[in-house]
């Protein structure tokens, strides 16, 4: 996923298929895209699953992503006012025990009109028999202000 700064220089942020321990990785380009800087991990915990940063009206950032070692039994949203320097509030969305069959993933974000970020991802949970899980599409909404508490 890419966000533009301030500054015009883009970040990119991606998944890490590499061994342990996975890092959401970060690069940075000054020249629109034409050069990137050496790839380098972040703080952020990933299983090598997807990710993605949308830039809100605030000019904070919104990253949504599987915050776990291993697994895609959580799905969290996290949020920067420092273009992603660094993440101080975050919540999960979906918060499934390890080794269960909830998996939450593949996020796709964007904020509204009247600020509202909405959140859909890919959702599995176990069906009501316990007998196998239920997939489907999930859609969160909630605000900053909810975020930042």
């Amino acid at each position: 996923t890419l966000a533009l700064c301030k500054d015009s220089s883009i970040v990119a942020i991606m998944r890490d298929k590499g061994p342990p321990p996975q890092r959401l990785m970060k690069s940075v380009s000054t020249d629109f895209g034409k050069t990137w800087s050496t790839v380098e991990d972040t703080d952020i915990p990933n299983p090598g699953s997807a990710a993605e940063v949308v830039i809100l009206k605030s000019g904070n950032w919104v990253l949504v992503c599987n915050d776990l070692d291993e697994g895609r039994h959580r799905l969290s949203v996290w949020l920067s006012s420092d273009e992603g320097k660094t993440w101080p509030f975050r919540k999960p969305l979906v918060n499934g025990a390890p080794g269960s069959q909830v998996r939450a993933h593949y996020p796709s974000i964007i904020q509204g009109k009247d600020g509202t970020i909405h959140v859909s991802f890919t959702n599995q949970i176990p069906d009501s028999a316990g007998k196998g899980s239920v997939k489907n599409i999930a859609h969160a909404l909630f605000t900053e202000a909810w975020l930042m508490k």
